[in-house]
């Protein structure tokens, strides 16, 4: 093989070392998910994709508002579930009359679809989110599962493609 030849091919193998390695670590940084169901409307739709990032929940801490990705175990089935936060730890949340009230104030909730069923009145553990999906007539979520640890959050929403 002549030296030319060589330089050719160690060249592309070092290109295509570095574009595994940079996909690798994109991938662990932001990844795309597609929605699947409608507890998210009008905010996300059935089969909406958008970009999750791991990254950003290392830099920066959740807020009520945030949209998140959150793993949970059913039926020894592993869900991934794209909610709403609503409460943080040490966050009074109560459901009264189908309004959301955090620490005393009722949340101005322009985006929710359907109307909050149920009664609640609790305190966010410490290290847990109370979650809520916009479409809250079809949405399981802190109503029927519970607070969830931060553990459980595996992203959050950074754009809807």
């Amino acid at each position: 093989m002549k030296k030319l030849d060589k330089l050719i091919v160690r060249e592309w193998i070092t290109a295509l070392i570095y574009s595994i390695v940079i996909v690798s670590v994109i991938s662990l940084i932001i990844w795309p998910m597609k929605v699947k169901g409608r507890s998210m409307e009008n905010t996300l739709y059935d089969n909406d994709y958008i970009l999750v990032s791991k990254a950003i929940t290392l830099i920066t801490k959740y807020k009520q508002g945030d949209l998140v990705i959150l793993c949970y175990e059913e039926n020894g089935k592993v869900s991934r579930i794209v909610k709403r936060i609503i409460g943080l730890e040490g966050d009074h949340i109560q459901i009264i009359d189908s309004k959301v009230i955090r620490n005393g104030q009722i949340l101005e909730e322009n985006y929710v679809k359907g109307t909050t069923i149920g009664n609640i009145d609790l305190h966010v553990p410490k290290g847990n989110v109370f979650f809520l999906g916009d479409n809250r007539s079809l949405s399981k979520d802190s109503r029927i599962l519970g607070c969830f640890n931060k553990s459980k959050i595996k992203g959050k929403v950074i754009i809807k493609l």
